[in-house]
């Protein structure tokens, strides 16, 4: 019974040390990814202020009317 355990927990050891090597492996895509992503987020931070600029300057640039209730202008 011992025998048939053997290969079995020394595949489970092989497992978790491959596991082990393999997340400071994973830490540092994760740490590239969040460095891309954190450009990527001020980058689009730029882009939308300068929308709000422009849609600010568009705003600002268009005809203004007044209306009046109760004129019938005859």
């Amino acid at each position: 019974m011992k025998a048939r355990l053997f290969p079995f927990s020394a595949l489970i050891a092989l497992l978790a040390l491959s596991s082990l090597a393999a997340a400071p492996a994973r830490a540092q895509g994760v740490d590239d990814r969040i460095k891309a992503l954190e450009q990527e987020l001020g980058r689009l931070k730029a882009e939308q202020m300068e929308l709000k600029k422009e849609a600010t300057a568009a705003a600002a640039a268009l005809p203004t009317f007044t209306y009046r209730t109760g004129f019938l202008g005859i």
